[in-house]
């Protein structure tokens, strides 16, 4: 789970801000659902959902990006192509020679980490991960910390076990150390990379959500039973008027000639087609509707995918990742959550991450949004709410409801827009139309 994330000189973001997934603990409201009781003393609870509100181009964007490069960066089979030169803050020169610094704070298998790092031109100037025992008494361990102020450039603690030099010697000075550990089999830092392999997802296009859900999706419904009759109970209950999903999965082959690249290919007319090598499987999913006919029968029409709407689409391909994110306590960033969505569906998703009977493992869901709806205490706790915001240097403040007083009957929306918490665009219309903005070339 998530505990806290922070940034620094990366897009918008030129001081160091910081995101955090720990509750209040003065705050009594949807304790039940909205929070996961993790069993430790350190961290006895976290916040199961948070949702980010802001202007266009005030960094509720730039948030889900930093947690995506981080990911990344630690992944990417060539993480020297993910450079952070092109993403500094770019309205200070002083940032052009400052490192870029993220750091993560998260729970797994009980297990607290802390790690961060900064990279500079591309460069790794620091790495350092810490671990702490959610029950623990103790203080943090660190495992190891890597600073070019470092004799050596390298110190190991002595919680850390396993080979040390020799890795470290055989690390480009553009790969992060953690990376390096995993990659020769380093236990004492196995769960801390695993957690941003399997426990971390970040969708950052909108756009993209549908063709990334949809390969999963497709795959529960041919090959999983179980996951199949959860994902047709999901969208039968969207009251989409949809009885019942079909998927059929035809195999064809591609010529010598043909290079395709591995992996799942969204198609305008087709679902999409999964690619291996030279064979491939075309995916087509067909729709069962429920009618009532001119004589008051029920009758049934079969849609093809592409002739459903873009909310229902973008619900079904999110279906089969949302029960497999629920039933496996993964933390989920997404960018625009809400588009294309009526807000009732949004808010369906959002309650399963809130029921402690279907979100078990603690799952977490973290989204930013324009809709207002979703500024709703009924919905949120207090410090589930953050807002960002522009200052006068173009850069990006993340603020959280909680820093403000807000009595209980407060209507959040309106005073939203009234601007009682900034994170709204301030527009002049008064200028549109005045003679001095008017052409007199004619």
């Amino acid at each position: 789970m998530l505990l806290e994330f922070s940034v620094e000189n990366f897009l918008s973001f030129k001081e160091k801000t910081t995101f955090s997934m720990l509750p209040h603990s003065s705050y009594k409201e949807h304790l039940e659902g909205n929070v996961t009781n993790t069993g430790g003393n350190r961290i006895p609870h976290v916040l199961n959902s948070a949702v980010v509100f802001g202007a266009n181009a005030s960094g509720k964007t730039n948030l889900i990006k930093s947690i995506d490069f981080v990911r990344a960066k630690l992944l990417s089979s060539d993480s020297s192509d993910i450079n952070e030169k092109f993403f500094k803050f770019g309205f200070s020169k002083i940032c052009k020679d400052k490192p870029t610094s993220f750091s993560v704070v998260f729970l797994t298998n009980n297990i607290i980490f802390d790690y961060s790092f900064s990279i500079h031109y591309g460069k790794i100037v620091f790495e350092k991960l810490l671990r702490l025992e959610n029950e623990s008494k103790k203080h943090w361990k660190p495992l190891f910390e890597r600073s070019e102020s470092l004799a050596e450039g390298i110190q190991y603690f002595n919680a850390f076990q396993g080979p040390k030099q020799t890795i470290f010697e055989k690390t480009r000075p553009e790969i992060l150390f953690l990376k390096s550990l995993y990659e020769w089999n380093n236990k004492t830092i196995r769960d801390a990379y695993l957690w941003f392999k399997h426990g971390l997802m970040t969708i950052t296009d909108p756009n993209e959500i549908e063709g990334i859900g949809l390969y999963g999706t497709l795959q529960d419904l041919i090959e999983d039973d179980d996951t199949s009759q959860r994902i047709q109970k999901l969208v039968r209950n969207a009251d989409f008027g949809i009885e019942e999903i079909k998927v059929n999965a035809k195999n064809v082959e591609f010529s010598d000639d043909t290079k395709m690249p591995k992996g799942f290919i969204a198609s305008s007319n087709l679902p999409g087609i999964f690619i291996d090598g030279k064979s491939s499987q075309i995916w087509d999913a067909n729709f069962k509707h429920a009618g009532i006919d001119d004589n008051g029968d029920e009758v049934f029409m079969s849609l093809d995918h592409k002739h459903e709407s873009l909310g229902t689409r973008k619900l079904f391909a999110l279906s089969g990742p949302i029960i497999d994110i629920l039933q496996n306590g993964i933390t989920i960033c997404i960018d625009e959550l809400t588009c294309s969505m009526h807000p009732v569906l949004t808010k369906a998703i959002i309650d399963m991450f809130h029921d402690p009977k279907i979100n078990k493992n603690g799952a977490q869901l973290i989204f930013n949004t324009h809709d207002i709806y979703f500024l709703n205490k009924k919905i949120f706790r207090r410090d589930q709410i953050w807002f960002t915001e522009k200052n006068k240097n173009g850069a990006t403040e993340l603020i959280g409801l909680h820093d403000y007083k807000v009595r209980n009957d407060e209507a959040l929306g309106v005073n939203y827009l009234l601007g009682a918490y900034g994170a709204i665009p301030i527009i002049n219309h008064e200028d549109l139309f005045t003679p001095e903005s008017i052409s007199n070339d004619e």
